[in-house]
């Protein structure tokens, strides 16, 4: 009797934690783990403003996500530029699902630009959830591209669009983004054979 009780507290010491169910955010930014504590470079072009879309939460955990409504990402510390936010994410999140948030940014000063960013939810290791945006304001006239590789490598300009005169239709937006995911994750491969 002795030998099983100790034998069942040994199983529940090494594996109570992989039984315990729990969220678990993962944030990535064109397809790059962010890890709390990280960085993001994104560079920005004087007087432009870019709106950031390309921010993804997921729920690796197993059991639901959440995350306080409207108000689950907050921005502070700017730095030579003024963010606001564009979209906030779902509430919840089911194990395995994901939603995205985006940013807007904007600086006329050429130089370097930072802000902060925090996510508040439940998961038990990682809230709040904080990283910095940061990244080089390059001059009106020197304008290329917008947005650029993730520290850490990969991604290139995508998941931020330059907002000139006019606007961009928010909706649109987000309908790229999850379309795009749903390519990168082969969603219409396994559903459309």
């Amino acid at each position: 009797m002795l030998n099983r009780t100790i034998l069942t507290l040994a199983v529940m010491l090494l594996f109570g934690g992989a039984l315990t169910a729990q969220s678990n955010l993962k944030l990535t930014y064109n397809d790059v783990v962010i890890t709390n504590g990280g960085t993001v470079q994104i560079d920005l072009t004087e007087g432009t403003t870019h709106i950031c879309a390309g921010f993804f939460i997921r729920n690796t955990g197993s059991s639901v996500l959440t995350m306080p409504t409207n108000s689950a990402v907050s921005l502070g510390a700017k730095q030579n530029c003024t963010a606001t936010m564009e979209t906030q994410p779902a509430d919840t999140l089911n194990p395995n699902s994901y939603t995205t948030f985006g940013v807007r940014a904007r600086s006329t000063t050429p130089g370097t630009y930072q802000y902060d960013v925090s996510i508040s939810s439940n998961d038990p290791d990682d809230n709040p959830f904080n990283f910095t945006v940061m990244g080089t304001v390059k001059p009106a006239s020197a304008a290329g591209g917008v947005g650029t590789a993730v520290k850490g490598g990969g991604g290139g300009g995508g998941g931020c669009v330059s907002v000139g005169g006019g606007s961009v239709s928010l909706l649109a937006l987000a309908l790229l983004a999850e379309l795009a995911f749903l390519a990168r994750i082969g969603f219409f491969k396994r559903h459309h054979n």
